[in-house]
C-alpha cells in the first residue's frame, strides 16, 4: 500500500489535511474505508459493518455510546479518492487496486448479506421496551439491573437460572448462510485477530460463529483473556473482558471469567467494581465464595495500610538518624 501521507495531490485545497492510514482504514473490516459513516459519537465506521453490529447491539463498538445516528461522510469519502486513490491528481494503480479489491471483499462477504439495502439503525424491536424500561441499557448488555442484594436478588438469579435465553441478539443470529465460512475457519480468524491486538475484529466474528459450534465460547474466551491481560495497563480493559464474558453460554465458563475479573479489579484496589462484577455471575456458589474472598483480600489491603501508617514514625525516625 503506497503511503497516504505520501500521496497527497499538490494542487492546492480548501481543506490540506493529510490523511494517514489509520484515517482511512476501518478497524471493524481493517481494510480502506469504501462507505464511511460517521455517528452521533463522531467514530468513522464502514457502513455495511455498522449496519450489521447495530443488528446486534446498539452501542458504538469503540466508546459503547448508543448509536442514534450515522451520516455519511461525504468529506472523508473524497478524501480518501483525491489523495489515496489519485496520487498527485492521477490515478494510482496498486492503490486503486487495493480500493476495488476491499470493495468486491465486501460485496462478496455473506456476512453482510442480511443488512445490504438496509438502514443502517434498525428499528428497535416492541418486545424491548425500550422506552418504557429504564433499565433496558443494561439488560441489553446481558446485565440484569434486579441482581442487587437481598431476596430480590435471589429470586432474580433463580429465575435467570431457568429460563431459556431470549435476547434481541440471540433472535437475530442463526445458523451460516451457504457458502460462508466454517466454524473452524472463524475461530481461526479470531485468533489472528488477537495476535494482532484487534480484539474488536475478534470479537466481531466470534459473533457470526454459529450458537451451536463449542467454538464461539473458545473464541468469547481467549478474547476476554486478551482484555484482562491488557488490564495490567490499563483497567477499563475489564469492562471489555466483561461484556465479552457475559456472551459465553456456559455459565462456569462464564462464571470462572466473571471471577477472574472481579480479582483483577481487586489488585487494582478498585473494590466496589469488583463486588458489582459479582452481581454477574448466575451461580448461587461463586458469588458468595468470591465475594468472601474479595472482603478477605480488601481487609488484608486496609491492615497493610494502617501497618504503614501507623509504623511511620519510626521509619522515619531510622531513616534520619542514618541519613
Amino acid at each position: 500500500m503506497v503511503d497516504p501521507a505520501s500521496s497527497v495531490s499538490e494542487t492546492p485545497a480548501a481543506d490540506t489535511t493529510v490523511l494517514t492510514e489509520d484515517d482511512i482504514s476501518c478497524t471493524i473490516t481493517g481494510g480502506v474505508f469504501i462507505e464511511p459513516v460517521k455517528t452521533n459519537c463522531e467514530h468513522r465506521i464502514e457502513e455495511i459493518a455498522l449496519a450489521r453490529h447495530l443488528r446486534d447491539d446498539k452501542h458504538c463498538p469503540f466508546c459503547r455510546a448508543i448509536v442514534t445516528s450515522a451520516v455519511p461522510d461525504v468529506e472523508l469519502t473524497k478524501k480518501i479518492q483525491d489523495q489515496f486513490v489519485k496520487v498527485h491528481g492521477v490515478i494510482n494503480e496498486d492503490n486503486k487496486k487495493i480500493f476495488d479489491d476491499q470493495k468486491q471483499a465486501l460485496l462478496d462477504d455473506a456476512r453482510y448479506n442480511s443488512v445490504r439495502g438496509a438502514p443502517i439503525i434498525p428499528s428497535v424491536s416492541a418486545t424491548r421496551r425500550s422506552d418504557l424500561d429504564p433499565d433496558e441499557d443494561l439488560r441489553f448488555m446481558g446485565i440484569d439491573p434486579a441482581v442487587r442484594s437481598g431476596i430480590s436478588g435471589l429470586v432474580s438469579l433463580f429465575f435467570d437460572l431457568i429460563a431459556p435465553a431470549s435476547s434481541f441478539s440471540d433472535r437475530t443470529r442463526g445458523e451460516p448462510a451457504p457458502g460462508a465460512p466454517s466454524p473452524s475457519t472463524l475461530f481461526t480468524q479470531v485468533q489472528t485477530s488477537i495476535r494482532a491486538y484487534n480484539l474488536l475484529l475478534a470479537e466481531l466474528t466470534a459473533d457470526t460463529i454459529p450458537s451451536s459450534s463449542f467454538y464461539k465460547d473458545r473464541s468469547y474466551d481467549k478474547i476476554a483473556n486478551a482484555y484482562i491481560d491488557k488490564a495490567d495497563t490499563d483497567i477499563t480493559n475489564l469492562e471489555d473482558a466483561t461484556r465479552v464474558a457475559l456472551k459465553i453460554s456456559k455459565g462456569f465458563s462464564k462464571n470462572n471469567l466473571l471471577t477472574i475479573i472481579s480479582l483483577k479489579y481487586v489488585t487494582h484496589k478498585n473494590y466496589l467494581k469488583a463486588f458489582q462484577t459479582t452481581t454477574k455471575m448466575h451461580n448461587l456458589f461463586f458469588i458468595p465464595l468470591t465475594c468472601l474472598l474479595i472482603s478477605v483480600i480488601a481487609t488484608f489491603h486496609g491492615f497493610l495500610f494502617i501497618l504503614k501508617g501507623v509504623t511511620w514514625p519510626f521509619r522515619a525516625l531510622i531513616t534520619r538518624l542514618t541519613s
